[in-house]
């Protein structure tokens, strides 16, 4: 979790095989040019089940206008224009959405480990209006039953900016058979199950990808 107003989550899809060359140019030019204008990236995350050739990184802002003037800076370096002309033609499709971070008290203990690189996450988008009702219900019944379960909560999330009426959960597994496991713990669990009933009544649709997160350092 971040203690940035907002993150600018950005979504690359890579032409066929091109990640990898994405990443090695992301090293070498986009990440240093970045990091002295916007700051460190909150994650980077290399989708591998859900969409092929993707690439998702987080960058957080303590307002749009905070971005607005970083991003001025970031364009005005001459690194910044020799990863756009090094990268060019590699990426085939590029979406970002401008999230706010849900404020929800999240109780990590020891459930917030380093080595727990795969990551889950979920997208819903909720029915027009409904919003303020699905983040109650999250807090009061959906959140404890995870944080019972010792799930690793690595970002909750609103779309502000791009596709509206979006629900993001982000949360972090040892490996994709920890994720079956704790699905089939959740089906079991009358709570979660009142929970999710609720949920079924405000949302709207649900996409979910597992994702690796990479260490850029």
């Amino acid at each position: 979790m971040t203690e940035k107003k907002i993150v600018d989550f950005r979504v690359y899809t890579m032409r066929s095989g091109g990640v990898d060359e994405f990443l090695r140019l992301a090293k070498l030019h986009m990440l240093p040019v970045q990091s002295r204008h916007l700051g460190q990236p909150l994650a980077f995350y290399k989708t591998e089940i859900g969409q092929q050739e993707e690439v998702m990184h987080l960058w957080g802002f303590d307002s749009l206008a905070d971005m607005e003037r970083r991003r001025a800076f970031r364009d005005a370096d001459s690194q910044w224009g020799t990863y756009l002309s090094e990268s060019d033609g590699l990426i085939e499709r590029q979406e970002n959405t401008v999230l706010k971070q849900v404020p929800i008290k999240i109780n990590h203990d020891d459930t917030r480990r380093d080595d727990l690189t795969v990551m889950q996450i979920k997208v819903s988008t909720v029915k027009r209006g409904r919003m303020s009702e699905l983040l109650s219900a999250y807090e009061k019944r959906g959140l404890p039953v995870l944080q019972k379960n010792r799930v690793g909560i690595a970002g909750i999330y609103t779309s502000e900016v791009g596709s509206l009426n979006k629900f993001i959960q982000i949360t972090a597994h040892d490996n994709y058979a920890a994720i079956e496991a704790l699905n089939q713990k959740l089906a079991a669990n009358a709570e979660w199950r009142a929970f999710r009933n609720h949920a079924d009544d405000l949302v709207v649709s649900q996409t979910t990808k597992i994702a690796r997160q990479i260490q850029m350092s």
